[in-house]
């Protein structure tokens, strides 16, 4: 009897462990493909405060749903703020200062940037 019962806990003990581990190996899985691996890093001068919105198309046009909303500051100095990114082969990115009002926001540069070797991907030219 007693060794019916240890056997029935050794059992539940392995389906749990087993349960355990592909539900951890499949989580992680998930969890690192989503991880970005470059951002694009946007500098910028502005006298205002508010939100800058990102959009991105990786080949299935522009909309809201692949974009993203970054706050930025006020500073006379250059300040940069970055959206995270997988490395893809983007059709066209759409950055707008979204906040309403007479804004002043000067963009100087932005450049894909890898994030594990800082090595930039592209420099954008913003006068094209």
């Amino acid at each position: 009897m007693l060794q019916k019962y240890i056997h029935k806990k050794l059992l539940l003990i392995l389906y749990v462990l087993a349960f355990s581990f592909i539900v951890s190996f499949f989580w992680t899985k998930s969890q690192i493909e989503n991880i970005p691996d470059a951002v694009l890093e946007l500098n910028y001068t502005t006298l205002n405060e508010g939100t800058i919105q990102l959009y991105y198309d990786d080949g299935t046009g522009l909309s809201e749903d692949k974009s993203f909303r970054k706050s930025y500051i006020s500073s006379q100095n250059k300040q940069t703020v970055c959206f995270p990114l997988k490395v893809k082969n983007y059709q066209q990115f759409r950055i707008d200062p979204i906040d309403s009002g007479n804004i002043s926001f000067i963009i100087h540069d932005v450049k894909l940037v890898d994030v594990f070797t800082g090595k930039i991907l592209h420099n954008f030219n913003k006068e094209k």
